[in-house]
């Protein structure tokens, strides 16, 4: 697999806009580049976050705030495991939604 990205290829690969991807660097829900300029660099965990994000945010449902504290509070791996499929079974979505209500009580 692909170890860095252009802003453009993370795009490409989880179907959010650049603009998007910019805005949730400055919402802190993502870091930013690796290296700056025309030519920035995106790591693999930067396209894992943005897997998560859009399955919450999407299939989930969650506001912004409600997908900054997930982020905050889960591990790579739960982070890594919320991004693979954002065409998740409806136990799966279930399993989630279930998980996050019991964690920040929604």
């Amino acid at each position: 697999m692909q170890e860095d990205f252009s802003i453009q290829e993370l795009s490409d690969s989880t179907g959010v806009s650049v603009r998007q991807i910019r805005s949730y660097i400055q919402q802190d829900l993502i870091p930013g580049p690796s290296s700056l300029g025309p030519k920035s660099r995106y790591e693999i965990d930067h396209l894992r976050r943005l897997k998560a994000i859009r399955r919450l945010r999407e299939i989930d449902g969650l506001s912004v705030a409600d997908v900054r504290r997930v982020l905050t509070t889960s591990t790579a791996e739960e982070i890594e495991r919320l991004g693979q499929s954002p065409l998740a079974t409806e136990d799966a979505q279930i399993s989630s939604a279930r998980s996050y209500r019991a964690r920040y009580g929604r």
